[in-house]
């Protein structure tokens, strides 16, 4: 799970 969150992380950069 902690892979999903790291990759969600990533994406969530990307929108600001």
């Amino acid at each position: 799970m902690a892979t999903a969150i790291t990759q969600n992380q990533a994406l969530g950069d990307s929108e600001s």
